[in-house]
């Protein structure tokens, strides 16, 4: 005995036990040595038992009917388990659940409106709108915007009172001087003056201040 298996005695219902990796050799009629089929049940073993170790997807796995069922456990076609046959002893996998998602139906009415981006001024932005680098808006605040007064001159102005009898009234320029930064500070403690309002936008991402008639992308539902 070399330690050599002869192909031709080796019954053929024994095949399927014999390790893929050497059933070809052994079927083509070659000597295959008892270590070689040793070493590749071995890795056969330690593949079977990694892949049985594996976790399932749960999206993959499809339900099979009791009858089914019954020719896995019995391993018969009819379902049914013969006199002296043992069943199958169920395996136990980790099962990875499919990823959650929440059942929802849209109704949409014709002619009702539909949600679009639109280019509105910063004002006209209500809350619940999408806003690009801000998110859903979920507050809204308005608030002047001042700056320094001698920054706002020289100031055009027509003196259409006193020239009430020509068309069009002379133009006239006005410049910031002590007196009027003194009478601004009197009246109102600042030379600081109201030059506009400014919106701002606070929602998930950020917020931010916008001129009232700078436009802005917005997502939202308008009539």
């Amino acid at each position: 005995m070399t330690g050599q298996i002869d192909p031709s005695k080796v019954p053929s219902a024994n095949l399927p036990v014999i390790p893929d990796k050497v059933v070809k050799d052994i079927q083509d009629g070659k000597d295959v040595s008892l270590e070689a089929i040793s070493e590749a049940a071995t890795e056969m073993r330690e593949k079977r038992s990694l892949e049985a170790a594996k976790p399932l997807d749960g999206r993959t796995l499809k339900p099979i009917t009791r009858h089914r069922a019954n020719q896995i456990m019995s391993g018969s076609p009819d379902g049914k388990l013969q006199r002296g046959v043992m069943p199958k002893a169920p395996a136990t996998r980790r099962v990875i659940p499919p990823p959650f998602q929440r059942e929802s139906i849209r109704i949409r009415v014709p002619g009702e409106p539909v949600p679009e981006w639109r280019n509105l001024r910063a004002e006209q932005v209500m809350e619940g709108d999408i806003v690009p680098g801000v998110g859903r808006v979920m507050d809204i605040t308005r608030q002047t915007r001042y700056a320094p007064a001698e920054a706002q001159v020289p100031i055009s102005f027509r003196e259409a009172a006193e020239w009430s009898g020509v068309d069009p009234a002379p133009l006239f320029e006005k410049t910031f001087g002590p007196e009027d930064s003194k009478l601004l500070i009197e009246a109102y403690g600042s030379t600081r003056v109201a030059v506009g309002v400014d919106i701002v936008l606070t929602g998930p991402e950020a917020q931010i201040v916008i001129a009232a008639e700078e436009t802005v992308q917005v997502f939202g539902l308008r009539d």
